[in-house]
């Protein structure tokens, strides 16, 4: 991942590279099965490349 100071109170947070999510890691083959089956498709991949852009600002107040 990369750090970022955007200013005194906030920073970015990117990953450099993609990362590999992988469905059969969180139990959701079957799911992406039914995708499947109703966009008519003869596969789809469970792994797919994912990017992430993260800012945490400590001027911003959580909710309660």
């Amino acid at each position: 991942i990369s750090v970022s100071k955007l200013s005194d109170a906030s920073l970015l947070v990117q990953n450099v590279a993609p990362i590999i999510i992988d469905a059969t890691d969180f139990g959701l083959e079957q799911g992406i099965e039914t995708l499947r089956d109703l966009a008519n498709l003869s596969s789809i991949s469970y792994a797919v490349p994912t990017n992430f852009t993260l800012v945490f600002d400590a001027n911003e107040q959580g909710a309660n």
